[in-house]
């Protein structure tokens, strides 16, 4: 989990978002491209990827505090990240659509978490 945290730091607050522009226009030219997926942008990949990013991070806060939690600090880290992106050394641009993408994924994360718990209520050896 560490690891997860150090490189979804770099990749929100890293100094070289060009970079991912430039991944994120790599995989449409090369994988979406050549389909008949026409509406599909390089914006749009780069959307799918911050909700991607935030997956796990909803379902291990989930799996911890429970899933209106985990929305909750995904959606605070995501506004902290952006936050941080308005410092000009970083050479970042802060969005409120990553906001978006960012908490979307947390509470993706968090639903799958909730995937396969039992019911608090219901006894799991009993048929009743």
């Amino acid at each position: 989990m560490i690891v997860y945290l150090l490189i979804l730091l770099a990749l929100t607050l890293g100094p070289f978002s060009w970079a991912l522009n430039r991944f994120t226009v790599w995989i449409y030219i090369v994988i979406f491209n050549h389909t008949r997926w026409t509406a599909l942008t390089p914006e749009l990949i780069g959307m799918a990827l911050n909700v991607v990013l935030f997956i796990p991070i909803g379902f291990a806060l989930s799996r911890r505090l429970g899933a209106a939690s985990a929305i909750w600090l995904t959606l605070a880290a995501s506004i902290c990240i952006e936050l941080v992106q308005l410092i000009p050394s970083l050479g970042r641009e802060p969005s409120l659509g990553d906001v978006v993408t960012n908490t979307l994924g947390g509470m993706i994360g968090a639903a799958l978490a909730l995937i396969g718990r039992p019911h608090p209520h219901r006894d799991p050896v009993s048929l009743n």
